[in-house]
C-alpha cells in the first residue's frame, strides 16, 4: 500500500499484514494503484473529518481490511418510509468511521474533466462539499429523501457549485446527464438493483462513472439478532412484517451487469474493522441505521425491553478483549465507467 501524499508521517496505532489482506489502523487506507491527487484529496478531507465523541489516548479506531466476496447483506427498510425518520446526531455519533468507505470509493474514480456530479444520499451534505475539493470546476448536486439530513445539509455554509435537493433514489433522474454519480452507504435502500443501475448508467454522460459503496453486512451478528428478535412474539405485533432479508447481491451480479450495460467496471469488497469500547458502541452505532424502524415503532418499557435484549445478545456476540471489542462492518463497493 503506497501512502498518501503528504501522509508520511500521518499516526499509525498498528499494522497487522496477511497474506492476501492486510489490517492496517490508520487514519487513511487506501488500495494500491491510486491517483496521487485522489489520494492526497482522501486524505486531507478524512483527517479533517472528527470522530464522536472525541478520542482519548488509547479509545477504538476503525480498521480496514479487504477480503474476499462472501456473501453478506444489508437488511433495513426503505430511506423513504415516511414512518421512520432519520436522526442525523445519531447518524454522526461515528462520523469519522462512516466518513472512511466515502473517501476509498471516491478515490477510486478515474481522473479527468468533470463538470457535473451528483450524490445520491447525500445526507447532511458534510461529505458532499468535499466532492468540490476533488471536482474544481463542477456543479454538484446532492440528492436525499431525509427532511431531517436536509436541514442538516442546508444549515452548512453556503458554496457557490453545490445544492442540495429532496428527492426519491427510486427515480431520481438528473436533468442531464451528468459526468460523476456517487452513492455512499444508501443504495441499499432501494430496490430493484438490475432496473437501478440501467437508469444510473443511463445518467451518465459519456465517459461518465458511477461509484457505489453499500453495507454488505445481513450476515453478520448484528443484523441476525436483530432479525431475531423482530419476530419474537412480544415485539413482532408492533414492529409489524420482518423487512426483506437481502437488499445487496453478490458483487459477481453487479460486475456482470455492469459489463452488460457497457461499462469498464472495478468491483470489490472491504471488511472495516473498527474497535470499540464494548458492545454498548456497537449498539449505538446501529441504531443510527439498523434500529431506526425498531426506535420509531416501539416506546417506553417495550423499546427498553428490545434494546436490552439486544444488547446482552451484541455483547455475547462481540466479546470484549484487552483493547475492547472489534466490530468487523464488511462493505461493497463498484466503480463503474461508461464507455459509450
Amino acid at each position: 500500500m503506497q501512502p498518501a501524499p503528504g501522509a508520511a508521517h500521518a499516526p499509525s496505532v498498528a499494522t497487522l499484514r496477511m497474506p492476501g489482506a492486510w489490517l492496517g489502523m490508520t487514519a487513511f487506507a487506501l488500495d494500491v494503484g491510486l491517483e496521487q491527487s485522489a489520494g492526497a484529496w482522501a486524505y486531507r478531507h478524512l483527517t479533517a473529518v472528527r470522530s464522536v465523541p472525541p478520542a482519548r489516548a488509547g479509545e477504538p479506531r476503525g480498521l480496514a481490511s479487504p477480503r474476499g466476496t462472501k456473501r453478506h447483506r444489508e437488511r433495513d427498510i426503505s430511506r423513504a418510509e415516511p414512518s421512520t425518520r432519520w436522526d442525523p446526531a445519531l447518524y454522526a455519533r461515528f462520523e469519522r468511521e462512516r466518513a472512511q468507505p466515502f473517501f476509498d470509493l471516491v478515490a477510486r474514480l478515474p481522473d479527468g474533466p468533470v463538470w457535473s456530479a451528483a450524490d445520491l444520499g447525500c445526507g447532511a451534505g458534510e461529505l458532499t462539499r468535499t466532492l468540490a475539493d476533488r471536482w474544481p470546476d463542477a456543479a454538484i448536486v446532492g440528492v436525499d429523501s431525509s427532511e431531517e439530513m436536509l436541514a442538516k445539509a442546508a444549515a452548512l455554509p453556503t458554496h457557490p457549485r453545490i445544492r442540495f435537493v429532496h428527492g426519491d433514489l427510486r427515480a431520481w433522474r438528473p436533468e442531464a446527464p451528468v459526468d460523476r454519480i456517487v452513492s455512499n452507504a444508501a443504495l441499499q435502500w432501494v430496490g430493484d438493483h438490475e432496473a437501478l443501475l440501467a437508469r444510473l448508467v443511463d445518467c451518465l454522460a459519456a465517459g461518465g462513472a458511477l461509484a457505489v459503496q453499500m453495507p454488505d453486512n445481513d450476515d453478520e451478528p448484528t443484523h441476525r439478532i436483530a432479525a431475531a428478535l423482530w419476530r419474537e412474539p412480544r415485539f413482532a405485533a408492533q414492529l409489524g412484517e420482518a423487512r426483506a432479508e437481502r437488499r445487496v447481491q453478490p458483487a459477481a451480479w453487479y460486475g456482470e451487469r455492469l459489463l452488460a450495460l457497457g461499462c469498464e467496471i472495478d468491483v470489490w469488497r472491504t471488511t472495516y474493522l473498527h474497535r470499540m469500547r464494548d458492545a454498548a458502541d456497537v449498539v449505538e452505532w446501529v441504531k443510527g441505521t439498523l434500529l431506526r424502524p425498531v426506535i420509531s415503532r416501539l416506546a417506553g418499557a417495550e423499546l427498553d425491553a428490545f434494546l436490552s435484549a439486544y444488547t446482552e445478545r451484541v455483547r455475547d456476540a462481540y466479546p470484549a478483549g484487552p483493547h475492547g471489542v472489534w466490530f468487523p462492518f464488511p462493505r461493497l463497493f463498484l466503480v463503474a465507467r461508461r464507455v459509450a
